[in-house]
């Protein structure tokens, strides 16, 4: 992802990003069931962060286009793009901080901003939510196929919004912060094998 927004950066290129399987994604990688250390978990925030910033700073539209689960750092992900589109069967959830996870792509006090201080504690409850519910909350955007999403893709490329976009500035110094808590934070809380076992209960 890196690498894609690296090449397209500055041009002007709208920016749907999506997946080609059943669900978009059940956000951290649990695959190495374990988590070694601080410098670990700051290495993974700080790729983040990286493209949090890629995106806020990309000079057209980035739209994220979810099927099936969007959970965790998936949802962090949505909701830091432009918009946020989704099937009908799409569902969204952020279990991660039950299991000790911190935010992946964005610092806590902006997640809580993007939220409001209601819906954020709900979401970090771990609670499903799905399409029509996401929807009623502006979490999401809108409902419907990869075709309806290019079509918000499209109403959204205009010069009043890549305006408004650019003076939507990033806060550096949340971003320090946090990478600053994850240096210290205890990585022995961290169960990801306790939530690679709960995604899979809910698949």
């Amino acid at each position: 992802m890196l690498q894609k927004f690296s090449e397209i950066s500055g041009s002007g290129i709208p920016v749907i990003i999506s997946s080609d399987g059943d669900y978009f994604s059940q956000g951290y990688d649990c695959s190495c069931k374990l988590v070694r250390d601080n410098e670990f978990v700051q290495n993974f925030v700080s790729l983040g962060t990286a493209v949090m910033q890629l995106i806020r700073n990309h000079n057209a539209p980035v739209l994220l286009y979810g099927k099936g689960h969007v959970w965790g750092a998936a949802l962090e992900l949505a909701l830091i793009c432009d918009a946020f589109v989704c099937s009908d069967t799409c569902d969204i959830a952020y279990p991660d901080a039950s299991f000790g996870l911190p935010p992946i792509f964005v610092d806590p006090f902006t997640f809580r901003e993007i939220l409001g201080e209601r819906l954020f504690a709900r979401i970090l409850s771990g609670t499903i939510m799905h399409a029509d519910e996401g929807l009623e909350s502006n979490i999401i955007t809108a409902k419907g196929s990869y075709e309806d999403a290019i079509d918000v893709m499209n109403k959204l490329n205009n010069p009043t919004f890549i305006t408004g976009k650019e003076w939507d500035s990033i806060d550096l110094a949340r971003i320090r912060n946090h990478l600053k808590y994850i240096q210290h934070m205890d990585t022995s809380k961290i169960n990801l094998k306790a939530l690679e076992s709960y995604r899979k209960s809910n698949l």
